[in-house]
């Protein structure tokens, strides 16, 4: 995250200074070295300056894999700004840089396929476009990298790598529209007045003399001339159409790949919707176990409060009837020891003898008789 920090900061600088280019690139690079950043590198090179690419295909040609190195070159190609936006802001001055670094590390598959691009772009019938030709100019030869390109086209001739006849025939087109200019604007610059001034005057001796010669070879090459252009137009439509079909494959491409990212979630939401279906059903299960549960265990407590009932009203007739039966056998037990009382009573203040004392001790022994039948017992 800081890395990206550093990076959206150089971004947002209106002047790169040439520590923060480095520093950018170092950045870069080690994003570079996984594969799924390689859409995210080529994001910032559009957005940094044009400098920072070919200082950054400089390292990555040397310090990337092959494959890494295609890998960004294919997402900085393809990217939409590089594509769509106006060419002088993006695709010429980003593009020829790229193309220059890769070229003099021998990348030429990898560099002809972002140059290739820049001309299809660039070209209207047989002509580049200035800005095309004024960037190629300012990027690559003021900096002597014209060898470097002329190097790579024989590369692309010598068919190290697959490339049609039509690309070849237009880079042959674009090289000699700015190797002409180059040369022209060159004598011009470095030709003193008085070689021009002789120039002029020994062509005006020579004109009448190469008048008729001149009409003749113009009417000539007339007629090649319109076959030429025609089939610069074909040339140039086939390419088109070539490029045109190039985006339809790898639509289609697209296409089927994300049919098959939609027929995956299809079948994970398919198989989702199974397992919510039998998790609905087992909770439909468990409601209803739930609910004779509840109902077993509403009986069961009506029941339980029932017999708890019923248990304390018997406890408490027991318990009438234990108070009853008691009441009844002090009754029976008072009835039945009334006469010997009274006896008693009537004997207390008498005095003691051995007639009386045998009338207690038989008075004793009826009364023990007594409780013993009302079930008292002694031992």
């Amino acid at each position: 995250m800081e890395a990206l920090q550093v990076l959206d900061e150089i971004c947002a600088k209106k002047d790169l200074s040439k520590d923060n280019r480095k520093k950018a690139v170092a950045i870069l690079l080690t994003m570079s070295e996984e594969i799924n950043n390689a859409k995210q590198v080529a994001d910032y090179l559009m957005k940094l300056h044009y400098s920072v690419c070919p200082a950054y295909f400089n390292r990555a040609a040397t310090e990337l894999s092959n494959e890494q190195l295609a890998t960004i070159v294919e997402e900085f190609r393809t990217n939409e700004q590089f594509q769509k936006d106006k060419p002088q802001n993006f695709l010429y001055p980003k593009g020829f840089g790229s193309v220059l670094s890769l070229t003099k590390a021998s990348k030429y598959e990898l560099a002809f396929s972002i140059l290739n691009y820049i001309l299809i772009r660039s070209e209207s019938g047989s002509q580049f476009a200035d800005g095309c030709k004024n960037n190629f100019k300012k990027t690559i030869v003021d900096v002597n990298g014209l060898s470097f390109v002329q190097k790579l086209y024989e590369v692309v001739n010598a068919d190290a790598f697959k490339a049609n006849p039509f690309e070849k025939q237009r880079f042959e087109r674009f090289l000699d529209a700015v190797v002409d200019r180059t040369v022209s604007t060159t004598i011009d610059v470095s030709q003193p007045p008085a070689v021009k001034v002789a120039q002029a005057e020994t062509a005006k001796e020579e004109e009448p003399v190469q008048t008729s010669s001149i009409k003749a070879e113009k009417t000539k090459n007339y007629d090649s001339q319109i076959s030429k252009d025609a089939l610069v137009k074909i040339e140039s439509t086939q390419t088109e159409i070539l490029l045109l079909l190039r985006r339809l494959t790898e639509n289609r491409a697209a296409i089927d790949t994300l049919s098959m990212q939609i027929q995956k979630k299809n079948g994970e939401i398919a198989t989702a919707q199974a397992t919510i279906r039998e998790r609905e059903q087992q909770l439909s299960f468990s409601t209803l176990e739930l609910k004779k549960i509840k109902t077993t265990l509403s009986s069961s407590e009506a029941q339980v409060s029932d017999l708890t009932e019923r248990l304390r009203t018997s406890l408490n007739m027991d318990e009438i009837s234990k108070n009853q039966e008691l009441a009844t056998l002090k009754n029976d037990i008072s009835e039945a020891l009334k006469l010997d009382y009274s006896d008693f009573m009537a004997s207390k203040g008498s005095e003691y003898s051995s007639d009386l004392f045998e009338a207690y001790r038989s008075t004793l022994t009826r009364i023990f008789k007594l409780l013993k039948r009302f079930g008292i017992t002694y031992e």
